[in-house]
């Protein structure tokens, strides 16, 4: 069968026979066709974003649509009056156009009252106009030029929010509406007034169009926005678990040294506190037997063994305290100079009577050193332990004893090098210095082999690590790195 057969015939409904219709008929029906499309498109891109605003819209372009298709503008546009009914549905289509955009914008919660009241009085007055005086198409586009207006200001305002999306499409598009009704109001001899009906539903097409844009635009970029949030949050559930791992890895690290730790502290409380105060007990029955016969002298040289060994268990638990404090005590970090620490460093040891003595006889060097992030107190500890040990250990050189500080550059970056020339280490047996109570020297060297603990602990909590290396004249040498020393 061929077009002009079926468009003749008489089965079809009138708006299919296209040789019936005149020019407006036939744009109505297009524009008709335009607003179900629209509405059907609407409806199916609520399901995926803009669900409220993308609905309100696809009513109001499925109401327009079927109002194109069943009459248009030219049906009343005449010189006679508008009846009341299309007047309402008139501000009910202009309503629903805003309280899209207000949906649309995210303004509907906080401007629901001024819509509500907004629509009824705009309907009470027209109501009012109708009964009173009549109404031509001109009072009913006003209305349409009034609403169109509200609605490119509010787009507007959007894009000064919400840029790159195409609001300011969608204000222009609006803007069209009010600017032609302006021009017809200016010059009524140019345009017949129900002509502005028609020319109406060009901007709302066009509305409709980059409502349907700038919604895919927003789910694109919400899209976009939450696919990057899950990156990062990926991102940094892997950066948590890899750094989990680190921090289990270092705490089984703790506890296997802490286990090693107290079996070392069960043999040296058996070894160094047991005997140390069984010894005071036989020394101060002795002093009593001596006292019971009168040998004061004799007593006498008893209280200073007792003095001496009660000294001795007293700085072991001085030490042991200090190990608490290096684990469990947080981090007060600044910005301080590493030579500054250096220096409260030898000042707090030259208050030791015996260390003061070996520092005046054993050359100590100070290099340069820069400034860090550090808790200055924790980080004194570390150079009074590990230069007290210097010292010790080179104390029997004499004159020819040796201390040197400074940085140098390791495989883990710059590091801060404190080197003797003294005793030295025991060959292969390194990694034993930080353990909590081993003494590589056994009695040669005065101390309870905490103060490496120690210094180990302060390091790593800093963020670095500490090593021992043979140095090149028979001595040893320390080296610990931090985070954020550099060169």
């Amino acid at each position: 069968m061929s077009l002009t057969a079926a468009s003749s015939s008489p089965l079809l409904p009138a708006w299919l026979r296209l040789e019936q219709l005149g020019p407006f008929d036939a744009y109505a029906q297009a524009m008709g066709t335009v607003m179900l499309t629209l509405a059907l498109l609407q409806l199916l891109c609520s399901f995926y974003t803009d669900a409220r605003a993308l609905r309100i819209f696809a009513l109001l372009y499925l109401l327009t649509g079927i109002g194109w298709l069943a009459a248009h503008p030219r049906a009343h546009g005449g010189a006679g009056d508008v009846p009341l009914l299309p007047v309402m549905v008139a501000v009910v289509l202009i309503a629903m156009n805003v309280w899209g955009m207000y949906e649309f914008l995210g303004l509907a919660r906080r401007r629901v009252a001024h819509l509500v009241l907004g629509t009824l009085g705009v309907g009470a007055v027209l109501a009012l106009w109708v009964i009173r005086f009549g109404a031509t198409g001109m009072v009913v586009y006003g209305a349409m030029a009034g609403g169109f207006g509200l609605c490119a200001w509010l787009a507007f305002r959007a894009a000064q929010r919400e840029g790159n999306v195409g609001h300011l499409y969608i204000a222009a598009a609006y803007a069209t509406y009010p600017l032609m009704f302006v021009a017809r109001a200016a010059f009524p001899q140019a345009m017949a007034g129900f002509e502005l009906g028609y020319y109406a539903a060009v901007p709302a097409m066009i509305v409709g169009m980059m409502i349907l844009a700038v919604s895919l635009i927003r789910a694109r970029q919400r899209t976009e926005s939450e696919l990057s949030r899950r990156i990062q949050a990926e991102d940094s559930l892997r950066h948590l678990n890899s750094t989990l791992e680190d921090r289990v890895t270092a705490r089984t690290r703790e506890l296997h040294d802490l286990v090693a730790g107290l079996e070392s502290f069960n043999r040296s409380v058996s070894h160094d506190l047991r005997d140390p105060l069984a010894g005071v007990a036989g020394l101060a029955q002795l002093g009593v037997m001596a006292l019971q016969r009168g040998e004061s002298d004799k007593a006498r040289s008893h209280l200073a063994t007792i003095r001496d060994q009660a000294m001795h268990m007293t700085g072991m638990v001085q030490d042991l305290l200090q190990l608490s404090k290096a684990s469990d005590a947080p981090l007060r970090r600044s910005r301080h100079e590493l030579g500054r620490c250096v220096d409260d460093a030898l000042a707090q040891l030259q208050l030791q009577p015996a260390m003061a003595e070996t520092l005046r006889q054993v050359q100590v060097q100070v290099h340069a050193l820069p400034a860090c992030e550090v808790d200055a107190d924790l980080m004194r500890q570390v150079f009074v332990n590990l230069l007290g040990n210097a010292l010790k250990f080179t104390a029997t050189r004499g004159g020819d004893g040796r201390i040197a500080v400074a940085l140098r550059q390791s495989a883990d970056g710059a590091a801060v090098c404190i080197e003797d020339n003294g005793l030295g280490l025991p060959e292969g047996r390194e990694a034993e210095l930080f353990k909590p109570f081993c003494r590589l020297h056994d009695n040669q060297v005065s101390g309870n082999g905490i103060g490496l603990t120690i210094v180990r602990r302060i390091v790593e909590a800093h963020g670095g690590r500490i090593w021992a290396e043979h140095a090149e004249l028979r001595g040893a040498r320390f080296l610990f790195t931090l985070d954020g020393l550099a060169a």
